[in-house]
């Protein structure tokens, strides 16, 4: 199992899960990878996107899990990925940038809520220990298992009508759920790929 650079990743929720799976007797040691340019998505995003939503005319319907705004500071470059906690002055500086510039966004909306960087980096550290040993470099992680000669599925996030590009826009999520998707997000190469099965939701 791998979790590729192309989606967000919730630390909370993430390590809820695989708790959640250790205490049903699934043995979860070692059998999950995170490419360390994964994007994370902090406690402040669930506040914007609520925020924003608020604001909205047309109400998107998004899940308020933060996800658009992380996407959104991945994009212009003020993102804090999986890599930044094997450097914790990087991540600090990192989560001060997002911060900065939501809260002046947003007329002191963090600040109201007391969502500060010394809290949030508080938090991200908090997963410093479990999370650093699965980080890899998904190009190297992949290629070495292809050429082992192991199966592998690709798996893009939710349907086809969902991509932002390529789905019912605006009512989409914030990255790309195709093929293309799945490409980009792992670093591999088209001709990898043998078979393609599409998935559309109504």
């Amino acid at each position: 199992c791998l979790l590729g650079n192309g989606v967000v990743i919730d630390l909370k929720s993430l390590f809820g899960e695989l708790d959640s799976l250790t205490k049903e007797g699934v043995d979860v040691t070692g059998r999950l990878s995170i490419a360390a340019g994964a994007h994370l998505v902090l406690p402040h995003h669930r506040i914007i996107e609520a925020f924003t939503e608020e604001l909205a005319e047309g109400k998107v319907g998004t899940t308020m899990r933060g996800i658009g705004p992380a996407y959104a500071d991945k994009i212009a470059r003020r993102g804090v990925r999986a890599a930044d906690l094997v450097y914790p002055d990087r991540l600090k500086t990192s989560i001060g940038r997002t911060i900065a510039f939501w809260d002046g966004i947003t007329r002191g909306r963090l600040t109201e809520q007391k969502c500060t960087v010394a809290r949030t980096f508080d938090e991200v550290m908090s997963y410093r220990e479990r999370l650093v040993p699965m980080l890899v470099d998904p190009s190297r992680h992949l290629q070495s298992a292809m050429r082992a000669g192991r199966s592998i599925l690709f798996e893009g996030a939710q349907g086809a009508l969902l991509d932002v590009d390529f789905g019912t826009y605006p009512y989409v999520t914030s990255s790309n759920t195709t093929t293309g998707g799945a490409l980009t997000g792992l670093g591999i190469s088209p001709r990898t790929v043998e078979q393609v099965i599409g998935v559309v939701k109504a």
